[in-house]
């Protein structure tokens, strides 16, 4: 029989337990203890957000802007980073991505748009780091770049641990 217990988590690039990796582009939290070492799970990411200021005269809409992560993920991406001479698929680390629709009525001027996620996804992790890292992401010209912007980024997840009694 196989019994879950959810339990979500809800993480976003700002507060006092969020260190960041990179300036205003790479972020990591620390998976809260009783989280940790509780073996294998599914994850659906059931929000997120990114939120981005726009600028007079300049293009922001992206063939794609969403979340990396470190989670474990089952699955693949054929898209690999910018630079990286990698001609097979990659583990995939794409969290979820956002819809530009917003962005797209503001892009070009001076404005703060927020961009909800497009589509919840649920995924099989073997288990779940100690530390989550996350960061915004673009993809220009087919290729997967990191997107630096000072604005918040939130996402909620709902984990369902398996065979847990």
């Amino acid at each position: 029989m196989c019994n879950k217990k959810s339990t979500y988590l809800r993480i976003s690039n700002t507060g006092s337990a969020v260190d960041t990796l990179v300036a205003n582009q790479k972020f990591s939290v620390n998976l809260p203890a009783n989280l940790r070492s509780r073996g294998e799970c599914y994850i659906t990411v059931i929000e997120g957000s990114v939120v981005i200021t726009t600028a007079a005269g300049v293009s922001f809409v992206k063939d794609e802007i969403g979340v990396l992560s470190n989670i474990p993920m089952l699955g693949f991406n054929t898209e690999t980073p910018a630079g990286s001479n990698n001609f097979m698929s990659e583990n995939n680390k794409v969290l979820f991505t956002v819809n530009q629709d917003s962005l797209t009525g503001h892009d070009g001027t001076d404005n703060k748009t927020i961009n909800q996620m497009l589509n919840q996804r649920t995924f099989y992790c073997a288990g779940l780091p100690e530390r989550i890292e996350f960061e915004r992401y673009l993809v220009s010209a087919g290729t997967i770049q990191p997107f630096v912007k000072d604005n918040y980024l939130s996402f909620t997840l709902q984990i369902e641990f398996i065979d847990e009694q």
